[in-house]
Order: C-alpha cells, then structure tokens, then sequence
C-alpha cells in the first residue's frame, strides 16, 4: 500500500478515539497542507450544448455542482495538483476558457486566499421552522401538509422513545442506511454509525410505530430551544408506507416532541445549496425557511467570466443560495421570471445572472456579486424581499 494511505489510515484509526469535534477540526488543519487536485470537465450541458468547467478541490469537488452543470456523461482531463497557497492563481490562468469554475475549500481558507473573484456557496444549508402554538397550526403552512396530515391520523402512528444502543444500530441498519441511499440514490446524505452514535448521545432515538410495528426512526436532540433532526430512516422493504404518510408522521412526532421540551424552533438539518432542491422543497411544506448559520466547514467558490447558455440554464433550473455579510442570498438565471416570495424566504436579497455589468451597492463580507461580472442584484420589489 501507498505510504501516504498508510499513514493516513494509521492517523484515521488514532482520531478516531478523540471527541467527534476535535477529530474533525484536526483533519480540517490537516487538509489545509495537502496539494489540491484541479481537473477540467467537459460534455453536454442542461442547455443542450457542450460545456466546461474546471473543478478543484478535496473530497467531493465533483460530485454536486457538475451534476447539475452537465446533462449526462464527461470527459475528465485531469490537470494535475496544485498547493493550496499557489491555486488562486493556478485557477486564474484555468478559468478564462471555461463556463464555469467551482473550487471546494475548508471556510478558513476560502476567506483568507480567494479575492472577491468568486462567489461563496454554501456546500450544505440549514432550514429551520418555528413550533406552533398547537399542532393544528402545522396544517395552515400548506395545502400539501394539510393532506398529509390527514393520512398520519387516518393510521394511527404513535411515537415511543428509546435509549437503547442495541436498538439504535438496528435503526441504522434496518432503516436509516438503506432509506437513506434508496430516496437520495447516493451516499451524500449518508452519515457514518459513529455520527449516528454521537447524535443520539445528544438526544434520543424516537420509534414510529404503526399498529405496534416499528415502521420509522428518527433521531432528535434538543439544545437552547432548538430541536434538532438529527437521523431519519423507514422501513424500505414495504413500499406501501410512504403513501401512507409514514415520512409525515415523523416529522410531526418531531414537532410535538419539540413542543413537549419547551423548543420554539425545529432545525430540519441539511439540503444542498439550491432553492430548488428536492429535500428543501419538502422541508419548505412544514414552515422550514433558510438559516445564516453554516451547515458545515466547506465552501464551493464559483466564478464565472460570462454568462453563457450553459451557466444560465444551470442558474434557472437550480438557483444557488450564496452567502453574504449578513446571511444568505441567491442567484438564479431568469430575467423574465422572478424567484416567488414562496422560496425566498429567509433570504437578504435575490439576484439574477445578467449580461450588463451592475454594481448592486451591496456591503458583502465575502466575495460576491458586486466583484463578479455579469451578476446583477433584482429589483426588491419582483422579489418580494426587503433589505
């Protein structure tokens, strides 16, 4: 085996007995001194032409944002490894020819290496919603819940608590792992057993039960008035649950568990990026709006030197949720047609991909559109948003 892999398999085993926060800030300060790996994609895009971007960074540099980008299959060519104090310029020389060019950086060193170049998507968002009054309100957020909630009483689901280890990695088992890799057809979304483990700690693992049989978990823990949606996994072997709501009555065992504690917030977790992501859209239904704070440690710097066909047909289809000085924002790739208040809320502002070079006059704290060409901010007004 390589010695690099070995060595890395021998700090991995030793972290491994640190607190899950201290593991993780160690291998971010370790990650910082390692060469970062630049490659070029090219292929046909959501626009229906060919495209390219330059993608660089650790870990999952090309798994989100490509996928969005391109249409199908890409041709990789891959231009080597650069260090991290040398790829600001590196990608200054890449990016001219290219569509787009995305660079997957720890937080700490997306401020203190890139200029204001680049815009700063979040890799991960947070969605939070308030606790009503009486669970009755939940069925005021939308005609979607409403009927969803129809079906949690139509069932009967109860909801009991377990602190049994034993039972939690049966959950993971049985329900967590195999719900999650089937609903999101990836591994993105998939949390270790030792996450698992550390969440639960924190909190308690809540069966959903279904005329006695478990038939959904979903692991929750409570700090400072928030309750937190840690885990949430079905019973994939009997198709027949999701369409009897057994996704809603989670979530609303959830919500009256929160009420229970005293919690006047529900932090629904993680969604990629995007107001038009699928999980966000479906968190959005129970009264979840965007939250400022970071979801994780990663950054995706995008930069773009036109406004091609290929970029706005990725902006129109999958709007981005970038950050700025006092929260959150979003670019998307439609002139004509304006983002609804529905989707933009706990935004600071909306702005839209544009071929005339505007100064939006907004103070940001980190690289943004007032720097990048071809970015210019909506009309509040269109948008339905007060700055």
């Amino acid at each position: 085996m390589n010695p690099r892999r070995l060595l890395a398999l021998f700090l991995g085993r030793a972290t491994a007995r640190l607190p899950l926060s201290v593991d993780r800030a160690l291998w971010r300060t370790l990650r910082l001194g390692k060469p970062h790996p630049v490659v070029k994609l090219t292929g046909l895009t959501r626009a229906g032409v060919p495209g390219s971007m330059i993608v660089a960074g650790l870990g999952s540099a090309e798994e989100y944002l490509p996928g969005l980008f391109f249409a199908g299959e890409t041709a990789r060519m891959d231009l080597g490894t650069t260090p991290i104090l040398r790829l600001p310029q590196r990608l200054r020389e890449l990016r001219k020819e290219a569509d787009l060019t995305v660079a997957r950086l720890d937080v700490v060193a997306a401020r203190a290496l890139f200029g204001k170049e680049y815009l700063h998507v979040p890799e991960w968002v947070r969605s939070v919603a308030e606790v009503p009054d009486t669970m009755a309100g939940l069925s005021n957020r939308s005609n979607s819940l409403r009927q969803d909630l129809r079906l949690t009483r139509k069932y009967g689901y109860t909801a009991v608590e377990s602190r049994s280890e034993a039972e939690l990695v049966e959950f993971y088992e049985t329900m967590f792992r195999p719900h999650t890799l089937a609903r999101h057809e990836s591994a993105e979304y998939l949390k270790s057993l030792r996450q698992i483990k550390a969440a639960w700690r924190k909190g308690v693992l809540l069966w959903i039960l279904l005329e006695g049989r478990r038939v959904a978990g979903i692991i929750v823990s409570a700090r400072n008035g928030v309750l937190k949606l840690e885990a949430l996994g079905t019973l994939t072997s009997d198709a027949s649950l999701l369409r009897k709501g057994v996704l809603s009555a989670a979530y609303l065992r959830s919500f009256e568990y929160a009420k229970q504690l005293g919690c006047t917030q529900v932090d629904f977790g993680a969604t990629r990026p995007s107001l038009n992501d699928s999980l966000l859209r479906y968190k959005r239904k129970w009264g979840a709006t965007l939250d400022p704070q970071s979801a994780n440690y990663f950054r995706l710097l995008t930069y773009w030197p036109r406004v091609s066909p290929s970029l706005s047909a990725l902006l129109d289809a999958f709007p981005l949720v970038i950050k700025e000085k006092k929260g959150l924002a979003a670019v998307h790739g439609n002139p004509a047609q304006p983002l609804p208040p529905s989707i933009t809320q706990g935004l600071n502002s909306v702005y839209v991909a544009s071929g005339d070079l505007l100064d939006t006059g907004l103070a940001l704290e980190e690289p943004s559109a007032t720097a990048m060409p071809s970015v210019a901010t909506m009309p509040v007004e269109s948008c339905g948003l007060s700055i």
